[in-house]
């Protein structure tokens, strides 16, 4: 009998670890569910190195704008900018429509428009201010509706980003 007695108790210690390991510990939280805002553009939104491009990008430029200045008469020459996603941030329109699991509609995006609530992508106002210093225009494309252009162009005030057309 006392043989049997030290593998008994081993017998009941590990049967006892093994009812109350499961126990132990918090439940482990399910994983929340995958985003449905686009991974392109939660980069543009979140992401330091999309600011670290844009700013890189818009320095090049600048470095150009400079060259060019100088051998230019003053107000003599012009720099055209696409206004969307070159110069506005409109990811914050691409944002609400992936949340809501709606795609583009003209109609959506002419009340997008109309809240004047697109942001600056990084380093386009100190270029643009640059080209303005220089003394040349800016000259913006924005393939908006003519009816969608005066909110475009206050969004663009609002911003402090100077222009001298706006197409």
């Amino acid at each position: 009998m006392t043989r049997r007695w030290p593998a008994v108790v081993s017998i009941l210690v590990f049967a006892a670890g093994c009812r109350s390991a499961g126990t132990v510990g918090p439940p482990v939280p399910a994983a929340p569910p995958p985003s449905k805002v686009p991974a392109s553009v939660r980069w543009v939104r979140n992401s330091a190195e999309y600011i670290a491009a844009a700013v890189q990008a818009y320095t090049m430029a600048t470095r150009r704008v400079d060259i060019v200045a100088a051998s230019r008469p003053q107000g003599g020459w012009a720099v055209s900018l696409d206004a969307d996603e070159t110069v506005l941030d409109n990811s914050q329109y691409m944002k609400e429509r992936a949340e809501a699991g709606l795609p583009f509609t003209s109609e959506s995006w002419t009340a997008w428009v109309k809240r004047r609530e697109a942001k600056v992508v990084p380093g386009a106002a100190a270029f643009i201010r640059r080209v303005k210093a220089t003394a040349g225009k800016i000259v913006i494309v924005t393939n908006r509706t003519q009816a969608e252009c005066p909110d475009t162009e206050e969004n663009f005030r609002a911003l402090g980003l100077a222009f001298d057309v706006m197409l």
